[in-house]
């Protein structure tokens, strides 16, 4: 499966999660120095099997934040796992609140 099929699957995925507004990219900050809109997706370099993510996320104010990662943690992994990857690291950034 290509990175950009993966990519799109996980946007469109996670826009459907409750209390997630959208995505703020990230910038040096938050240790990224590629350009992205607030979505990065890249193949380990060790074993293409797994891949790794890293997101900018803007929520609603009165969202528990700990609940939004765990559903993203868990969606994710469960569509990796029906293509046989793997999720390596996982690493969401609260970009702000509104």
């Amino acid at each position: 499966m290509q990175i950009e099929e993966i990519r799109q699957l996980i946007t469109s995925t996670l826009r459907t999660i409750a209390g997630i507004v959208g995505f703020k990219q990230l910038t040096e900050d938050n240790e990224v120095s590629v350009e992205n809109d607030g979505l990065i997706v890249s193949v380990s370099e060790n074993n293409p099997d797994i891949i790794n993510i890293a997101m900018g996320l803007i929520i609603l104010s009165n969202i528990s934040a700990k609940n939004i990662v765990e559903e993203i943690h868990s969606i994710v992994t469960y569509y990796l796992e029906q293509r046989n990857l793997h999720l390596g690291c996982l690493s969401i950034y609260i970009k702000g609140t509104k």
